[in-house]
């Protein structure tokens, strides 16, 4: 058990002691028969022990016994009680000559200071005295003043007599023999609040004592009861019986402060409170126990018993670490063991809360507290680990900014140095063997605080801050080390969550490659490499595994996707990567390169397009399609390549000797021929020159009339339809297509079209080719169908100079009524159209004439109505709707 006091041997008093009271290294003593004693401790340095002196004996001090006294160091009074008054008195002169006499307490049985301490503005000590006075069934309330204890307020009617009170701040506790009450003097008129029972079977005294600031600790059988006085609330508004109901957490036996209510071997007879021991006196001993004693049980709440005091009846307390005890003839002193000591003693025993409580309370250099407190609260998170508290003692380490690495070297194999862990130096035990649930619960409890680690240094790292933590510190070495060693918790704990730490990680990519390859985490290696930007092997890697049955990168498509995302700047890897998904899944590897998504849209189309040609020919159509029909590609190359691929296609198609007898063939040739004609028609930016020389004159004839037709070349065209094909429809159709009457050269494609049908051709338009039969003689009939059906199109005085001499005026009676109608009419429109444009024009010269007709002056006197400024010579003006001239500048002022 711990030692905290040490007893020193009983002095033997030659009076009958009824009282006591202490203070520094003071104590009084008040008699049966009325006498007053003053003794000091001084400490004997031969010895090493305090000898009992006396300082003052007073004989006379009263004539009845002195059943209560206290005392005020700051002021040098004494307060007592006897013959049932109370009377203040100066214990600094000789005789303790009486100052007061509170006649209005006659047949008082207890009382009660409360004693506060304050400093004025210049720095004065202010001591504020008050006084509570039980008087038969009243309880009266003074104050010091001016050598004079004044009446404080109206008094307050008991039911009973109280045995003990005790008063702080604005409450004042008492205890009656059956039960505890407690009243609250803020307000004008007392509110009283019934606590509880004093004792449940037993018939024992009450017992109240000041803990702290608004703490009361009373008692309760064997049972020491916390009371908070701030907690109590009262019940809304004020009414007539004062009364005030409590809160109900009030009576729980813990609390936020962790004071516990406390049992006792026996019920007890005093109390003390020598922070951080709370101090008992019980039948011929007392017992020193702490409120909270986290590295213990409850049993551990009992520190220290002092036995061998016999018939022991009064419990006081002078200064810090001093008590004392006393029967009515022995008195004993009770000095505590140096902190220092009791320090050593609380950590070899594993005791380190109550070790930082003391070395809180020392006084002790702050330097050094500092100090030993950080190893206190080091030595308990280590002992917390050695104990398997894993979580508790993570929290410790984390609250203590311990370097990261020396809790990782805490766990086997997180590390791949084997460097002194400095943490083992708080702690003579080894460290503990751990099993497999050991050290899952305690890689769990690592990240939860590698966690709260990385984040406080992600937040150092991006504010370019130091904190406690990172001080002196290569934040980024340390965030590697972290993550690389959640990395590996993860692996063994849960692996659902590696790949989040890969995503965004300073992990060592060497030994983060090692021990994923160890656990065959393929696919958090192929994360690990594509963060660290080792694009090169990850796609080796992926290759490798393609073909791995049972791998979770078998496939393609992992590669697809990653290259998609490699972008331009890597754009040699893809090159290089592509081409076996290429070779072995065309359809799927052309997505590498027209798949919807940035990366692969913003690659440069020349040098894919120029890959693809070398390569993969076979994809190259594909891909042009594509990036023009779909992502809308304006440059003129792709256009031509695009024709150029189609017309190579067609080519092939149509020389292959199978084309005839293979239906797949036959529809290959039409679903291209009908591809690069559309194309022909559809796209306005290919080179049409370029083009046209690229394409055969002995085939494709239909392909070379849309080009020369691009070109404005429509005899040509016309003469591939109607010489070469001889399909007048198509020629016809070329025209309504081409004509435009405001396009000189598009105006008389018809009449160019009918004098091509009308005059035979000697010889075909390109050599080596045959004349098609029906243009060898004039098809007079299609020729005035076509009149007739576009004679609103057609120049009648053009038409008429190229139509035979032979054609019967009646046959084209309808087409020169059509078409001469279409010209007066557009005569007309074009009369009345020069009549209204005069009209404007006339409407126009007079405005100009009314508005030239308006004049203004401006001179050297002429003043700008804005700022009042006279114009200068070369000043910018303008006039207003109203009439005014302004500056130019002013007008936006207006």
């Amino acid at each position: 058990m711990h030692e905290a006091y040490i007893l020193y041997p009983p002095e033997k008093i030659p009076v009958q002691i009824e009282s006591m009271t202490g203070f520094e290294n003071k104590l009084i003593l008040g008699t049966r028969q009325g006498h007053l004693l003053m003794y000091s401790f001084e400490p004997n340095q031969e010895t090493n022990k305090l000898d009992l002196q006396l300082l003052k004996y007073d004989k006379n001090f009263s004539k009845k016994p002195i059943t209560q006294i206290e005392a005020i160091p700051e002021y040098k009074l004494i307060f007592s009680l006897s013959d049932g008054v109370v009377n203040v008195h100066d214990y600094s002169r000789h005789g303790f000559p009486l100052i007061h006499t509170a006649q209005k307490t006659k047949g008082a049985t207890v009382f009660a200071l409360d004693v506060k301490k304050s400093k004025s503005l210049t720095g004065e000590l202010i001591v504020l005295v008050r006084l509570a006075v039980a008087a038969k069934r009243k309880l009266q309330c003074y104050y010091w003043k001016q050598n004079t204890l004044l009446e404080f307020g109206n008094d307050i009617d008991l039911n009973d007599v109280p045995k003990t009170i005790a008063w702080n701040n604005n409450h004042i506790c008492v205890g009656f023999k059956t039960e505890y009450v407690m009243y609250d003097i803020s307000g004008e008129q007392p509110k009283k609040i019934d606590l509880f029972p004093t004792s449940s079977s037993k018939s024992i005294e009450p017992c109240i004592s000041l803990i702290e600031d608004d703490i009361f600790a009373v008692a309760k059988d064997e049972y020491l009861v916390t009371v908070y006085t701030e907690k109590y609330k009262t019940d809304g508004k004020e009414n007539n019986t004062g009364l005030v109901k409590p809160d109900a957490s009030l009576l729980t036996t813990k609390d936020t402060r962790n004071l516990k209510s406390l049992i006792w071997s026996e019920p007890f007879q005093g109390l003390v409170w020598d922070e951080p021991y709370i101090i008992g006196l019980i039948t011929d001993a007392i017992e020193v126990r702490v409120f909270d004693n986290l590295d213990m049980s409850d049993k551990g709440l009992l520190i220290q018993t002092i036995p061998q005091l016999q018939k022991a009846r009064f419990l006081a307390r002078g200064k810090k670490g001093l008590l004392y005890v006393a029967s009515v003839s022995h008195l004993w002193c009770i000095q505590a063991v140096e902190i220092s000591k009791q320090r050593e003693h609380l950590l070899q025993e594993e005791n380190f809360h109550l070790a930082l409580q003391l070395t809180n309370i020392s006084d002790e250099s702050p330097e050094f507290k500092a100090t030993k407190i950080n190893e206190i609260q080091t030595r308990h998170a280590y002992n917390l680990f050695i104990n398997k508290h894993f979580r508790e003692s993570m929290k410790e380490f984390s609250k203590l900014n311990t370097d990261p690495i020396d809790v990782i070297r805490l766990f086997p194999d997180l590390l791949p140095d084997s460097g002194k862990n400095k943490l083992s130096s708080y702690s003579k035990k080894p460290a503990p063997v751990l099993d497999e649930k050991d050290i899952e619960n305690g890689l769990v409890a690592l990240i939860d605080y590698l966690t709260e680690i990385r984040y406080s240094l992600r937040q150092d790292l991006v504010n370019k801050t130091d904190s406690k933590l990172s001080a002196g510190k290569n934040i980024s070495a340390l965030l590697s080390i972290i993550d690389t060693t959640l990395l590996k918790c993860y692996l063994q704990t849960s692996d659902s969550m590696v790949a989040s730490v890969l995503r965004m990680n300073y992990c060592y990519l060497e030994e983060s490659e090692r021990v994923l390859k160890k656990y065959d985490k393929y696919v958090e290696l192929i994360i690990l490499y594509q963060t660290k930007g080792q694009h090169k092997r990850a796609l080796q890697l992926l290759q490798a595994q393609a073909e791995t049955l049972g791998s979770p990168l078998y496939g393609h498509d992992r590669t697809i996707q990653y290259l998609q995302h490699l972008g331009n700047e890597n754009k040699h890897l893809i090159y290089e990567f592509a081409g076996w998904v290429l070779e072995k899944h065309p359809d799927d590897g052309l997505k590498i390169f027209i798949e919807d998504i940035p990366e692969v849209e913003n690659l440069p189309r020349a040098e894919v397009l120029d890959f693809l040609l070398k390569d993969h020919k076979q994809l190259v159509v594909r891909y042009l399609e594509h990036i023009i029909n779909v992502w809308n590609e304006q440059k003129a190359l792709f256009h031509n390549i695009l024709i150029q691929q189609y017309r190579e296609k067609l080519i092939a198609l149509k020389t292959d000797p199978d084309i005839e007898s293979d239906v797949q063939k036959k529809t290959a040739r039409d679903t291209i021929n009908g591809k690069l004609l559309a194309f022909l028609r559809k796209s306005k930016l290919y080179h049409a020159e370029k083009v046209l020389g690229e394409f055969p004159y002995t085939d494709l004839f239909e392909a070379r009339a849309i080009i020369l037709g691009r070109l404005g070349k429509h005899e040509k065209v016309l003469a591939i339809f109607v010489q070469l094909l001889g399909d007048f429809d198509k020629a016809v159709e070329y025209c309504d297509e081409t004509y435009d009457s405001d396009d000189p050269k598009s105006s008389d494609v018809y009449v160019t079209l009918i004098k091509t049908i009308l005059t035979p051709p000697t010889a075909p338009p390109y050599s080596d080719l045959e004349l098609h039969p029906r243009c060898l003689k004039p098809d007079i009939d299609t020729v005035l169908a076509i009149m007739e059906k576009n004679a609103k199109k057609i120049n009648p005085y053009a038409v008429l100079q190229i139509l035979p001499d032979g054609i019967p005026l009646g046959s084209i009676k309808n087409f020169l009524e059509i078409a001469l109608n279409h010209h007066l009419e557009r005569k007309r429109k074009t009369q009345i159209l020069k009549g209204l444009y005069y009209a404007e024009h006339l409407q126009t010269h007079e405005q100009k004439i009314h508005y030239e007709s308006r004049h203004f002056l401006v001179t050297e006197l002429s003043v700008c109505p804005v700022c009042k400024k006279k114009f200068s010579y070369q000043s910018a003006f303008v006039r207003t709707p109203e009439g005014n001239i302004v500056h130019f500048s002013c007008q936006d002022k207006i």
